[in-house]
């Protein structure tokens, strides 16, 4: 199992921390939800609740304002292997600020493969001050071929989901989660993980967990990082913390 920590040029991150949890021989159940399958020119997605094995964690609210377009309150990224396979689970918590942060945060692309990959849309909500409204809907997700040169036309495999959150204003907290399912088959019982460190906006938090269901070895590197992470081993569990 390699991890690779990467920090980028521009550090703004109030709190960011990673967890990766070892299940020695446990197997982890899926919840058993209703599951909508939904067809968009020609590619399909899901909607359905996350797994149980997701821990929906929680954000805060600055008091002060910031001078951003977009105030990041949750970056959540969650990933499982079992099996060979690799499950991806994202949440992201944004509150628009401004006019240029409303139209930032309203619209959403995710790519994925269709070939050996599913997308699962899991919950889109804006908040309102006490009103919490489901904006989770097929009508506002289409499904389009990515095309990796505009210039020359060319199609690499990849589809791109396009979510568009309508009537959200400034001072709303935007919270949408999804999950692709599935990787490369060329890796094979292979598992590594990827994360960046550091943000070229204010970030206040970012959490990412590692769950893995057999024994393996880690292989930790870190690349252009200033700090060493803090590793904690402790009843089957490796706790990194990179603060």
């Amino acid at each position: 199992m390699d991890i690779f920590l990467r920090r980028s040029s521009a550090i703004c991150c109030c709190h960011y921390f990673i967890v990766a949890v070892i299940l020695f021989f446990q197997s982890i159940s899926i919840a058993a939800t209703q599951s909508q399958l939904v067809e968009s020119n020609g590619f399909s997605y899901r909607i359905a609740p996350s797994d149980l094995w997701v821990s929906i964690n929680g954000y805060d609210i600055p008091d002060s304002d910031s001078s951003e377009p977009v105030s990041y309150l949750l970056v959540d990224q969650q990933v499982k292997f079992a099996n060979g396979q690799a499950t991806v689970y994202n949440r992201n918590v944004e509150q628009p600020l401004t006019t240029e942060g409303v139209m930032r945060s309203s619209r959403v692309e995710v790519s994925f493969n269709p070939v050996y990959q599913k997308l699962v849309w899991h919950k889109v909500t804006v908040k309102r001050g006490a009103k919490e409204m489901n904006r989770l809907s097929s009508s506002a997700i289409t499904l389009l071929q990515r095309e990796q040169s505009l210039d020359q036309e060319i199609v690499d495999g990849y589809v791109t989901a396009m979510l568009v959150i309508d009537d959200t204003r400034k001072g709303d907290v935007i919270d949408y989660s999804y999950s692709i399912e599935g990787r490369n088959p060329i890796y094979g019982q292979h598992a590594f993980f990827n994360t960046f460190m550091g943000w070229t906006v204010p970030l206040l938090n970012s959490t990412d967990v590692l769950f893995l269901i057999t024994v393996v070895i880690f292989n930790i590197s870190s690349i252009n990082l200033m700090i060493n992470p803090l590793f904690r081993k402790k009843m089957g569990s490796l706790s990194i913390n990179g603060r």
